[in-house]
């Protein structure tokens, strides 16, 4: 399956690439590559997904979200449960980075971690 910015996933069972305006996952089995099927993440209509992040424990994924169909062609930087769930917008960004994003959220007082999106990076 051809894709742009592919990532292993920690341990390198899988492998997260976007293709067709989305996210898609890859198993890197035995089984696999005998005939598995690679699993579409997202697709939203009038956006692209691109530049998937595996977080470290490997539960989480980070991409950026362009909605080329909309006036506000702002990247946007979501995060998702490995499997697709979950989805949910981060703030304003792009080519997410796990190590920059733990180190932006040590540094938010208390309080404030708990608020989704407030104009955080990732």
């Amino acid at each position: 399956m051809p894709g742009d910015h592919p990532r292993f996933s920690p341990g390198c069972a899988h492998l997260a690439l976007s293709h067709a305006e989305g996210i898609w996952v890859v198993p890197l089995t035995a089984e696999a590559c005998a005939g598995g099927e690679p699993t579409r993440l997202t697709g939203d209509l009038g956006a692209w997904d691109r530049h998937p992040c595996w977080s470290p424990d490997g539960r989480s994924i980070a991409f950026d979200r362009e909605a080329y169909a909309s006036a506000d062609r702002e990247p946007r930087l979501m995060v998702m449960q490995a499997d697709g769930n979950g989805l949910r917008e981060f703030g304003p960004g792009s080519d997410p980075d796990w190590l920059r994003c733990a180190q932006e959220i040590r540094e938010l007082p208390h309080d404030r971690r708990t608020q989704q999106g407030k104009g955080r990076r990732c």
